[in-house]
């Protein structure tokens, strides 16, 4: 799920088309890993980050962008606001005879983002089901039962799982924090202590461009397909 260009999606959170222009960042070519943070170098700079096996020594960690991630059902996501939704669109089908028809709607809903979102690319499993990443705004009725994406019905229960994406400039990075960071790679620090050459040696170095706090308590299967990491 390497994705080569992360503009605008990662900081601000899309609304309304009304809103003002919005500042944009460009991470092409970072790369995002998914990891712990196990502890912090040179004053909290550098953040030190587990991904599978392997430490990355992430620079930049304090002043590079900052996301959160939250969980909510449906019913609880904010009205009129631009939402990401993996699903299948099902055309009208006509009643023939009987009289009976049903309108057009999006169907096979897997997941839902509001906020700030790059959608992943899509797993084979997924594009067989003729699933897609629609966006749109978001409009809710009923009191919260009923849904619809640009006016298209969605088929979908009031307590459907989604996910929240908001900047989260002043929320801290703390030891064991779980965290996608997109980075660039950079070169391992010279040094003239060959201790610590053997212990920069082991690392893998980056510097980092955006640092997403992920949900702890979210479902493995919803989330897999929002972080790309379904299979």
């Amino acid at each position: 799920m390497f994705l080569t260009c992360l503009l605008l999606a990662a900081l601000i959170p899309t609304a309304s088309q009304s809103q003002s222009p919005r500042p944009q960042i460009d991470l092409s070519g970072a790369e995002p890993h998914i990891g712990k943070i196990t502890g912090f170098e040179e004053d909290g700079q550098v953040a030190l980050v587990k991904v599978g096996p392997k430490t990355h020594r992430i620079t930049n960690a304090l002043t590079a962008a900052r996301l959160l991630h939250s969980v909510k059902t449906i019913a609880k996501l904010q009205s009129g606001m631009d939402v990401h939704v993996l699903c299948r669109f099902q055309e009208r089908v006509n009643g023939e005879g009987t009289g009976d028809s049903l309108d057009e709607q999006y169907a096979s809903i897997s997941a839902i983002v509001q906020g700030p979102f790059r959608p992943p690319a899509l797993t084979k499993k997924q594009k067989l089901a003729k699933l897609k990443w629609k966006r749109g705004v978001l409009q809710q009725s009923g009191k919260g039962t009923r849904h619809s994406l640009d006016g298209v019905n969605m088929q979908v229960g009031i307590d459907k799982i989604a996910f929240v994406v908001t900047p989260g400039p002043n929320t801290p990075l703390k030891k064991g924090s779980l965290v996608r960071v997109w980075s660039w790679p950079e070169a391992t620090p010279a040094t003239d202590d060959k201790k610590e050459a053997r212990r920069l040696g082991r690392m893998i170095h980056s510097r980092a461009g955006a640092v997403e706090l992920l949900a702890r308590r979210a479902p493995n299967k919803d989330y897999a397909i929002v972080l790309g990491t379904a299979k």
